[in-house]
């Protein structure tokens, strides 16, 4: 896969996707156990995505993978929290990750 500075290996890449979802994850869990850390959690997840984005030259994916982890961020902290339509978002954004392109 080229990237701003030079190539990464599909291996690497493949690797990588792994790690996203990991991170994504971790969204699902805090919200599912009222972890206070999920706030904060939010913010680290969007930083990140924010450096791949411009790493990765912005592909169209990463827009729409950061759209939904705010719209997720806005579920969340909603006063009539809607677990159910949270969990589909963050859902969403995993299918998303694998779509990432990888060439």
């Amino acid at each position: 896969m080229k990237y701003k500075y030079g190539y990464y290996t599909e291996k690497q890449f493949s690797e990588y996707k792994k790690r996203l979802h990991n991170l994504v994850h971790w969204l699902l869990v805090y919200a599912d156990n009222n972890n206070p850390i999920l706030k904060e959690y939010f913010d680290t997840v969007q930083y990140k995505l924010s450096g791949l984005n411009e790493v990765l030259n912005s592909p169209s994916q990463l827009v729409e993978i950061m759209s939904l982890i705010e719209s997720a961020k806005i579920e969340y902290n909603k006063e009539n929290f809607n677990h159910k339509r949270y969990r589909k978002t963050i859902l969403d954004v995993h299918d998303l990750i694998d779509k990432i392109p990888e060439d």
